[in-house]
């Protein structure tokens, strides 16, 4: 399972999760992550649990450490449970006291086009047999299976991928009639069906249309654009508005003024992205603040902010309420995706990438392959070459929207199956 406890134990057995130590004061200890930065620790949340009744919880601090308080009588069974990592589940203690080290598993990745899976299927098996412990050992009350339900949607979501779509083509009337939104609205069927996630992005004018770009005057609604984002809420599909960042330089208008004509004036806005985002860290309190304004502008559950620098940026963007999804790559042709260790390992964002230009279908596996294999999760591939034609001003050709829709679906049906 991945444990390493020392000091003071009298026993441990993996196989049954259970755990025996002496009495006395309580636990101390730390929680260990593989791989990941001692600076960037992730949280671990550990429950106390008797006879399906909670007796004490804690949280680790920013070290990995944590303290349970000595319970009275045994057995009792403590759940270590922290995202993209397999939760750890000891059964049937008895006396608690001392100080324990405990090294959590990464849940891995399936490498969807591998023909070695074993290592994936070993994971997947873990990962079942200790979430089925910890249902065991749990409250059965709603609020704790709610716990449990998230836990499990976060694992499932962080082994499979989506697609976001740069869809700057203007929706014509009558809006996803003709042209490139008919063939949209059959790409996004054909993907829902499918269980693949796909985030449409869409541009007025570079962002929301509140200011005309040639003239500076003060932008008109566009009923094309409040049509078409009424029927994505209609076909439950989130979409994010565009957003230039500038690289945290000077705007005609600020972010926040732009985020909130989107929001105030199109239906069903599920968030932003974030496009020009600064490599370094120098404008990073400035996004910070913008994703704050955006979160509490949107007031919904789980808004989606995209940033995109479009290429290896400071880890500071993909911190606790700075973005949730970061684009770390958006190159012609580029099948070798390589993101930072701290995007692989950390728990709290996405990491994906755009690649255009491509000139064969037979490039589309190996992309997908790659980009699971350094825990990326959405992806957008397209045939556009800038040489001869403007980028994100059509769909790809259908020939790699249906292999792109095969692989994925058959990516994330598998990742799915617990």
């Amino acid at each position: 399972m991945g444990a390493r406890i020392t000091e003071l134990i009298l026993a441990v057995t993996l196989l049954h999760t259970s755990l025996s130590i002496a009495c006395g004061q309580g636990i101390r200890g730390n929680v260990k992550f593989p791989d990941v930065s001692e600076s960037q620790l992730p949280s671990c949340r550990i429950f106390v649990c008797q006879r399906n009744t909670l007796l004490q919880s804690t949280i680790t601090d920013e070290d990995g450490a944590f303290e349970l308080k000595n319970t009275e009588e045994g057995p009792f069974d403590i759940v270590f449970l922290s995202d993209s990592m397999t939760p750890l589940v000891f059964k049937s203690i008895q006396r608690f006291d001392g100080e324990i080290d405990v090294e959590l598993t990464p849940i891995v990745r399936w490498l969807p086009f591998s023909s070695d899976s074993r290592s994936y299927e070993e994971s997947k098996k873990r990962l079942d047999r200790a979430i089925l412990d910890a249902e065991d050992v749990f409250p059965k009350t709603e609020d704790f299976q709610k716990v449990l339900n998230e836990f499990k949607v976060e694992a499932n979501r962080r082994l499979s991928c989506s697609i976001i779509v740069p869809a700057y083509f203007y929706p014509e009337a009558p809006v996803a009639g003709q042209g490139e939104w008919k063939e949209m609205v059959a790409f996004l069927r054909d993907c829902k069906q499918s269980g693949i996630e796909v985030v449409v992005i869409l541009n007025i004018w570079n962002g929301s249309g509140k200011v005309e770009p040639t003239t500076g005057e003060a932008g008109k609604l566009d009923k094309n654009y409040f049509t078409l984002a009424e029927g994505l809420k209609k076909l439950e599909v989130p979409w994010v508005g565009y957003l230039a960042g500038r690289y945290g330089g000077d705007r005609r208008i600020t972010l926040e003024e732009d985020a909130k004509h989107w929001a105030d004036n199109y239906p069903g806005i599920h968030g932003f992205f974030v496009d020009e985002l600064p490599e370094s860290a120098d404008k990073a309190e400035r996004f910070r603040r913008f994703c704050q304004f955006a979160r509490d502008q949107l007031g919904i559950r789980e808004p989606i902010l995209i940033g995109n620098p479009g290429t290896e940026c400071d880890r500071v963007y993909g911190e606790p309420g700075m973005f949730d999804w970061l684009c770390l790559s958006e190159n012609k042709d580029e099948i070798e995706f390589a993101p930072p260790l701290w995007a692989r390992s950390d728990n709290d964002v996405r990491t994906g990438q755009i690649v255009y230009g491509l000139d064969s279908v037979d490039s589309v596996e190996p992309i997908l392959n790659n980009l699971a294999s350094v825990g990326g999760s959405f992806v957008y591939l397209s045939d556009q070459d800038p040489r001869v034609e403007t980028l994100w001003t059509r769909l790809p050709q259908k020939e790699y929207r249906s292999v792109l829709g095969r692989l994925l679906r058959d990516w994330n049906r598998a990742a799915r199956q617990r």
